[in-house]
């Protein structure tokens, strides 16, 4: 029976709305737990107890044999946290990184650089990271730099390793890395305790994952017991969005497994269809055909993107194709930019939503108004305060910004920021919105995010087409899931 190593009991701390409440957490030495909660559940605030950054005001917290209770700061050399700003000195190589800043039992600038240099290196070996000691900080991708703070905790010898929502911008590359290293560093009997606010990461490597809900934590996922359809039920306190809207929806194909390899043949009355694409020819592909009723979410789905990226191309207008023909409610769709999407009622989200969802210098209510500033302008031309105030009071109301009135653009937070995009396009009304890859399957906030909008305007009768090789995010939102391949391709 492993020996028990953090035992928290009844934990109250931190300030309303993000206050750890009669919060309770067991781990034994070796054992390696996901902590999962929505922003504002209380991570942070565990984090900073745990690290000694906010007093126990209730409750307490037993931990490498020292018990702390209300009133104490836990002081433990014993925990080593890796937060979400690297701690690396970019100055410095990985050596210097990994061995020199390491709190060692001797003093670390006795060290030759040789013996600095091989050090690192057999830590580099062992844990099979392909970097170079003697490379410096600076050249290294993010991932890389995580990799070289779970080794320096190595060297250190840190018994429990805590470890905030770091992943956001790291590649699955750099990901399966960095689980590799944690998984040679729970072999060796080091107690890790991931902080996350998205689907478990590591579930082949949890022992466990908590749950935690407005400061409390709520249910416990074993590796042979997790459901990912009651995960979510638990994570967000309702049910899943997306299960709410295949059920209710009459096209639930998708979700169920249903898949159509090669797209339909896009055959039948144009006057049938939102859109109908029929023998479509594009750099690599031939004979592509599609039909979407109005409503219907239609997931692309293009492990490898051989054909996903250029049908978007040339239902936005930046392909010209080489053949076929589309058709947008029976009538001939050939787009050649912006401009005729936007006046045949199309609407497009890149690839790289953030950077062109707001306008940041415009107030909110200008953002939002944007598709339809004309439609709400005196004379045409003359914009309309009155309008635009409505739309702040109406729609401001969603987002998580306070004053949404006062906001710029370049204050809203990420999720503010696809609201609002999501916003123009719901006050559009479009025909066919085209999506570029911009689901999450990691960050269940953005998911819910997007299928409530989702569910608003496919209820006005617009066609949602996503292309994604996320196969997993395509299921949780797609009525119908098409697979594009070339007649010619066997």
């Amino acid at each position: 029976m492993k020996r028990a190593y953090l035992t928290i009991r009844d934990l109250a701390a931190g300030d309303a709305g993000t206050q750890m409440d009669h919060f309770h957490l067991r781990m034994s030495e070796g054992d390696f737990v996901e902590l999962l909660g929505t922003e504002g559940s209380g991570k942070a605030q565990l984090a900073a107890v745990l690290t000694g950054r906010a007093r126990i005001r209730e409750g307490s917290v037993w931990i490498a044999d020292r018990t702390y209770g209300p009133g104490d700061s836990i002081d433990s050399t014993a925990v080593r946290c890796v937060g979400s700003t690297p701690s690396l000195v970019r100055s410095l190589t990985v050596a210097e990184n990994i061995v020199l800043l390491a709190r060692g039992r001797k003093s670390r600038f006795l060290l030759r650089r040789q013996e600095l240099v091989s050090r690192a290196s057999f830590l580099l070996s062992e844990f099979g990271i392909p970097l170079r000691a003697d490379m410096k900080a600076e050249g290294l991708s993010s991932g890389e730099e995580r990799a070289v703070e779970l080794l320096r905790a190595v060297e250190d010898e840190i018994p429990f390793l805590l470890i905030g929502d770091i992943f956001g911008r790291t590649g699955q590359a750099d990901l399966q890395m960095i689980e590799s290293v944690l998984r040679k560093m729970k072999a060796r009997g080091t107690t890790i305790l991931v902080l996350g606010s998205s689907f478990p990461r590591f579930i082949d490597l949890d022992d466990r994952v908590e749950v935690i809900r407005r400061g409390r934590h709520v249910r416990t996922f074993y590796r042979e017991n997790y459901d990912r359809e009651t995960y979510v039920k638990w994570f967000l306190g309702t049910e899943d969005p997306a299960m709410v809207r295949a059920q209710a929806s009459g096209f639930a194909g998708g979700r169920n497994g249903a898949f159509i390899a090669g797209g339909d043949k896009g055959g039948g009355d144009p006057s049938a269809f939102r859109l109908q694409i029929r023998g479509l020819v594009t750099p690599g592909l031939t004979g592509i055909g599609l039909t979407a009723a109005a409503g219907e979410i239609v997931g692309l789905y293009d492990m490898n993107n051989r054909g996903n990226r250029e049908l978007v191309q040339c239902l936005t207008g930046d392909m010209r194709p080489l053949g076929g023909e589309m058709y947008l409610d029976a009538e001939r769709y050939a787009p050649d930019g912006a401009l005729y999407r936007s006046r045949r009622g199309v609407d497009f989200l890149p690839r790289n939503i953030l950077d062109c969802a707001v306008v940041e210098g415009m107030d909110y209510a200008e953002n939002v108004e944007l598709s339809t500033m004309r439609r709400g302008s005196r004379f045409g031309f003359l914009v309309n305060r009155r309008v635009q105030n409505f739309l702040a009071s109406e729609y401001g109301a969603e987002l998580d910004e306070k004053d949404p009135k006062r906001a710029k653009g370049g204050d809203l937070s990420a999720d503010d920021r696809i609201r609002t995009a999501l916003q123009r396009i719901l006050l559009h009304r479009p025909k066919l919105l085209i999506i570029e890859d911009v689901l999450s399957d990691m960050n269940i906030n953005l998911l819910r995010l997007e299928t409530e909008y989702f569910r608003r305007l496919t209820d006005a009768g617009c066609t949602i087409l996503i292309s994604s090789q996320n196969l997993t995010a395509l299921r949780q939102v797609a009525d119908r899931i098409v697979i594009l391949h070339s007649d010619e391709s066997t």
